[in-house]
């Protein structure tokens, strides 16, 4: 793969994983050029060519306020934006998708091309994630939560060029969300952003997704938010390879875990390096109590099961997986080992 390539060539295939498209528009001459997946996002057979086209999209009630924050945008000295509204795809689905990107701005200010992620949050709406902005008509006149708290969806996307050493991250104004401001950093400047208790299981993960086969990264971690406070992040993503295997880049996102569901204690420096071999492994690997219920399962498990992770938790695999055979002779198996360690 050319080292050449853009976001959004790049984030191919976690785009259509996430439900998510990339775009570029150049306002100046007013040109648009959407990725596949956005497309498909949209429901349509081709990417509009102007911004009027994609206005027309926009959900009439949307409509009015999606022009005048673009504007605003445009008119302020903002690098980041974020934003959400509902679309009326051509057979009349109304989804809601949340837009983030960047702004490439010239010295004296004017805009360049702006860069941006739609992600289509609508089942996430209906599941009544809270909002940043109020409640708005929803498919079958249901009231749909258009703007969700950030945890509810990615909350930043990165690039980490890994040739040039070069990290580029897309971020909301989530608080504890670092984003890349200027010049691109480097991976130590991520690596040292990390908090201290973290910083060595994910440079774990991080190591495991640039030598395992298919380049899977997955890390839970926390970043020091404004005034000290611990903010809690979950990312995942893919490495790509050159034809040799060496690694080019780094393609992911990152979403924000509710302060609800933060760990409940501090992990040990062996716990996080155990908990992140455990997540980003290329094999599938599980936790069972002493009746072969679930603990723990890590991602790749699940996958391979066809099943959410929370799923297992508490249940025997005969009863999550009843077409497979001999499951009389594992637990055998493991009862033995149980019995002599």
């Amino acid at each position: 793969m050319s080292a050449d390539k853009t976001v959004a060539e790049s984030c191919h295939e976690l785009a259509s994983a996430w439900q998510a498209g990339t775009y570029e528009w150049w306002p100046s001459a007013d040109r648009l050029s959407w990725s596949p997946e956005l497309i498909r996002l949209y429901g349509l057979k081709q990417a509009p060519t102007a911004e009027d086209g994609f206005s027309a999209l926009v959900h009439p009630e949307d409509r009015v306020r999606v022009e005048g924050e673009t504007s605003t945008y445009l008119g302020s000295d903002l690098t980041t934006y974020s934003h959400s509204f509902r679309i009326v795809r051509p057979d009349g689905a109304v989804r809601v998708m949340l837009d983030r990107g960047v702004i490439d701005r010239d010295a004296a200010g004017n805009v360049r091309v702006i860069r941006g992620l739609n992600i289509d949050v609508t089942d996430q709406a209906r599941a009544g994630f809270s909002m940043q902005h109020g409640a708005a008509a929803g498919v079958g006149g249901q009231p749909e939560q258009a703007h969700l708290a950030p945890h509810a969806v990615p909350t930043g996307v990165f690039e980490w060029d890994i040739r040039a050493d070069k990290v580029q991250r897309i971020a909301s104004d989530y608080p504890g969300m670092p984003k890349t401001e200027g010049a691109p950093e480097t991976f130590e400047h991520v690596a040292k952003a990390v908090h201290p208790a973290d910083r060595e299981a994910f440079r774990a993960a991080v190591t495991a997704a640039l030598t395992s086969p298919d380049g899977k990264y997955w890390s839970r971690h926390r970043y020091a938010g404004p005034k000290g406070a611990e903010c809690w992040f979950v990312e995942n993503g893919r490495v790509e390879f050159d034809t040799d295997r060496t690694p080019i880049r780094m393609i992911g996102f990152a979403h924000a875990i509710p302060e609800q569901e933060h760990p409940g204690q501090e992990p040990t420096d062996a716990d996080a390096v155990l908990a992140a071999l455990f997540g980003g492994a290329p094999v599938g690997l599980g936790v069972w109590d002493s009746e072969f219920r679930f603990q723990y399962v890590n991602p790749m498990l699940a996958s391979i099961n066809g099943l959410p992770s929370d799923v297992h938790i508490g249940r025997r695999p005969d009863e999550l997986l009843p077409d497979l055979v001999d499951f009389e002779r594992l637990y055998r198996r493991w009862g033995e080992i149980l019995e002599t360690g």
